[in-house]
């Protein structure tokens, strides 16, 4: 069974995920969505849907449960969410009984980077006797382009049509 896959809100790591996906012979990457400005081309260079949002894609592509209510597994990357409260009603709404089924994931990319796997095993050793606290300083170079968002996509809220081109 292949597992149909839609990257939303992806940012600038948004291509990266989405060439995972189509690496993974077990996975169909179906559309991106939101992403920044460059996005209708990415979604082309990838051979994939662009939709701006999770309405126009729903109402776009064929789906073969689209009688159903929609609902599906979900990984967010952080932050979870753009406030406290819409995390916890992110929370409440996975913990509902209807959707005990499905899993809200936060994906933790550096959970298996060696250094952290490392770390992780000598705490679990006891080799460092009874750990207390860990206080961790992550210093990666990132360029300037990773910190600011391109234009204004993060605010823009205006309805669009997907597109295929």
């Amino acid at each position: 069974m292949v597992l149909r896959v839609v990257v939303v809100s992806a940012g600038l790591i948004g291509p990266r995920h989405a060439k995972s996906v189509l690496s993974n012979p077990h996975t169909e990457l179906v559309a991106l969505i939101n992403l920044p400005l460059n996005a209708a081309r990415v979604a082309k260079d990838l051979h994939t849907n662009y939709c701006p949002t999770v309405e126009t894609m729903l109402q776009a592509i064929p789906k073969p449960d689209a009688a159903i209510p929609v609902v599906s597994h979900v990984l967010v990357e952080k932050p979870a969410s753009d406030s406290v409260d819409n995390g916890i009603e992110l929370l409440h709404f996975a913990h509902q009984p209807e959707y005990g089924h499905l899993k809200l994931l936060v994906g933790h990319h550096r959970r298996f980077n060696p250094y952290v796997l490392k770390t992780t095993q000598m705490v679990d050793s006891g080799s460092l006797g009874q750990v207390i606290a860990i206080n961790d300083l992550w210093t990666l170079f990132k360029p300037e382009q990773y910190f600011p968002a391109p234009g204004d996509w993060r605010r823009a809220r205006s309805p669009a049509e997907c597109s295929s081109d």
